[in-house]
């Protein structure tokens, strides 16, 4: 179940952008669930000016529950099962399609009824549109054929975004390793974006119907006033794909008589151009992959560079590979014994990588396995929590067009009061500024952020270190992917995070430890190796809170940070139960990290924003009110997963967070959520980075 109400109808959220300058043809992706049947909402809306909105555009639920736009015979939607030899192979997800065994359990559970028209073709035909069943009254009744969105947010893909040059080392530690990109023949990545200048846009996007979807999402032709010009086919469903991870909720979503809420594809994938040199191949490509949260314990990567070619004839083409929990154990590329089993339910979202050895990988941290105590447990609760590991995480590493595991890295467990569970995102770094990612950072359930060292070129001798240890084991948890940015002093990556969860309706109290930002400098000693941070090494910054005009605004301290610090923190002890569970927003331009946090207050909880400077824990990005400038304020929506979709006004100047206001009854307040950012000037702009 949700652990709120901020996105059950009418309080739909804003899940994404189509860009990041209010001009006119920007979008926000709107979306959320009807609690009643628990069906989803996906609307594109025009924006004005000033980030309001304007007119919705187009109704992704309304299009694909009509079935004169959408006829359920016609859908493309793609899966995958395992065949007799255990290899993941594409299929169409069709009455007729051979599902493996597992498959086949999920589907038919529950048991099928008194009807005899219940039967696995029939629960098929109705999770791809189909409503004799539904309307006969032998399955559950749909007001719309779109699943619940609760979890997830939009990914808007349109043309080539890597910026990659065509230059990539051949010699790394004094080793000689390939660079597949500049072999002969090879696609260069300047020919790629020019083939890919005119891809068509698409929102992708999962939904509580089982399905990950793509929709199609051309930019309209917008005046100032926000008023736009439809484009024939925007918002219509292009195809879909059924993860064979969450098999085991399919046949719920039919239960006329036993339904009960349950995840499928509940996470948001993330996006990276990548290079393929395997099985005969050396061109770009577009990847999309993701997890499913608490739908089950998978990981999916999809080939979405020809989007709309998507075919059932044909799903290899887009299929390349999924990574289960219940796959058998193997032998990784460095002859280590990998175990899928390792891999938890998959709420921290994967990272592509460029590696030392010329492979490109797909990171993908364990995830979490649940407390079968609770009375909030998943479904299958006790098959998952007898396979969690005893004290240790891990990072399966795999090669991202074959989906071969790498290898299977794992924190230690020989460090004193140190226990790892519940590895989440990953962020990925580059020291040398060749393209290649050298180190990762990923954060656990027990507070400990751990260094993954990926610069050697031989796999077998990368490294985990303890990046972060926190003063008590548990009590700052961290949930959301750490950002990186370059220290001034040291000349090296400071990781900046958040503390706190929000994963089960014990975390809906606010009688919690307080909760903190971080900065820790990624420093080495006299010998290279890395230093473990602890709390007592930082410089503190106090965060107070003033109420102003009805609102209730925020500064920082602005303590210097001294050479011999390891970083900076900030406590959130001015609200209580306050923590960190959306990623925070790099703003590389002006060196400053956007903070949202969530604030409990039952079902409906708040939150707020804060713009913090990265290298010291002072002040960033300002906002101003009444002719005075604070770091952000008390808002009237919560982000309690993903980022903040934010834009920037034409010309600069501003940050605007479409969807997000300052709380408070002021009609003044009920404008977004806005921060001072630079005029645009030659070479001037805001990188707002993706999540890898």
């Amino acid at each position: 179940m949700p652990l709120d109400r901020t996105q059950a109808v009418p309080s739909l959220a804003v899940l994404g952008l189509n860009g990041s300058v209010l001009a006119a043809g920007l979008l926000a992706f709107r979306g959320g669930y009807n609690f009643a049947d628990w069906s989803g909402v996906l609307q594109a809306v025009s924006l004005n000016v000033d980030g309001t909105p304007a007119d919705v555009i187009w109704n992704a639920g309304a299009m694909l529950t009509d079935a004169a736009v959408t006829s359920p015979g016609h859908r493309i939607i793609l899966t995958a099962a395992t065949d007799a030899v255990g290899n993941v192979a594409a299929m169409a997800f069709e009455p007729a399609s051979a599902f493996d065994a597992k498959e086949t359990t999920g589907l038919m559970s529950p048991e099928s009824g008194k009807s005899t028209a219940d039967t696995l073709a029939a629960r098929v035909g109705y999770l791809r549109g189909e409503r004799v069943n539904e309307f006969d009254g032998v399955m559950r009744t749909r007001s719309s054929l779109l699943g619940a969105i609760i979890n997830t947010q939009t990914v808007y893909v349109d043309d080539a975004t890597g910026h990659y040059t065509d230059s990539w080392p051949t010699r790394i530690k004094n080793v000689s390793v390939p660079a597949p990109e500049m072999a002969a023949g090879a696609q260069t990545y300047q020919q790629f974006v020019a083939d890919n200048a005119k891809r068509s846009p698409v929102v992708y996007i999962g939904a509580n119907d089982g399905m990950l979807h793509a929709f199609n999402a051309p930019v309209p032709t917008c005046d100032a006033q926000g008023q736009c010009e439809v484009v024939a086919g925007a918002g219509k469903e292009l195809w879909a794909y059924v993860p064979r991870a969450v098999y085991a909720n399919l046949g719920n979503l039919t239960s006329k008589a036993d339904f009960q809420y349950q995840p499928t594809v509940d996470a948001t994938p993330v996006m990276r151009d990548v290079f393929f040199s395997e099985q005969g191949s050396h061109e770009w490509h577009t990847l999309l992959v993701g997890g499913v949260r608490l739908g089950g314990r998978g990981v999916y990567a999809l080939d979405i560079t020809h989007p709309t070619t998507v075919s059932e004839a044909r799903p290899e083409r887009t299929f390349l590979w999924e990574f289960d929990a219940d796959a058998t154990a193997g032998t990784s590329s460095t002859g280590e014994t990998y175990y899928p089993a390792d891999l938890g339910y998959t709420y921290g979202q994967p990272a592509m990588a460029r590696l030392a050895n010329g492979r490109w990988a797909v990171l993908i941290p364990s995830g979490y396995f649940p407390d079968c105590s609770k009375p909030d447990k998943p479904a299958h609760c006790e098959e998952a929590a007898t396979q969690a590991p005893a004290n240790d995480s891990a990072l399966f590493v795999l090669d991202a067009q074959t989906g071969e595991v790498i290898r299977e890295l794992k924190t230690p467990t020989h460090i004193d009061g140190v226990t790892s569970y519940g590895l989440t995102t990953p962020v990925l770094g580059d020291y040398n500024d060749d393209q290649v990612d050298d180190i990762a950072f990923a954060g656990d359930l027990a507070g400990n952020l751990w260094r993954f060292d990926l610069s050697a070129p031989d796999p077998s001798g990368w490294k985990i270190t303890l990046a972060y240890r926190p003063v008590v084991q548990g009590a700052q948890p961290i949930t959301v992917m750490p950002r990186l940015f370059a220290d001034p002093h040291t000349h090296r990556f400071i990781v900046v995070f958040g503390t706190g969860k929000y994963l089960g309706v014990s975390d809906k109290s606010a009688d919690i430890p307080v909760q903190s930002l971080y900065g820790i400098r990624d420093n080495v000693d006299s010998r290279g190796n890395p230093i473990t941070v602890t709390r007592d090494s930082l410089q503190a910054q106090i965060l107070r809170q003033v109420a102003v005009n009805d609102a209730l605004l925020r500064n920082l301290t602005s303590e210097p940070l001294s050479q011999t610090a390891r970083g900076w923190y900030i406590d959130l002890d001015v609200m209580a139960g306050e923590r960190v569970v959306a990623t925070p927003t790099a703003l590389f331009n002006t060196g400053s990290v956007l903070f949202s946090t969530l604030i409990p207050d039952g079902d409906a909880p708040f939150g707020a924003v804060m713009a913090v400077d990265a290298a010291t824990g002072g002040p960033g990005n300002t906002v101003s009110l009444g002719g005075i400038s604070y770091v952000g304020g008390v808002t009237n929506q919560a982000h309690s997963m993903g980022s903040l979709p934010i834009a920037t006004a034409v010309g600069g100047g501003k940050l605007i967070l479409p969807g997000i206001h300052l709380k408070g009854g002021n009609d003044e307040l009920k404008q977004p959520f806005s921060l001072g950012s630079p005029i645009w000037r030659r070479r001037s702009w805001s990188l707002l980075t993706p999540d890898y």
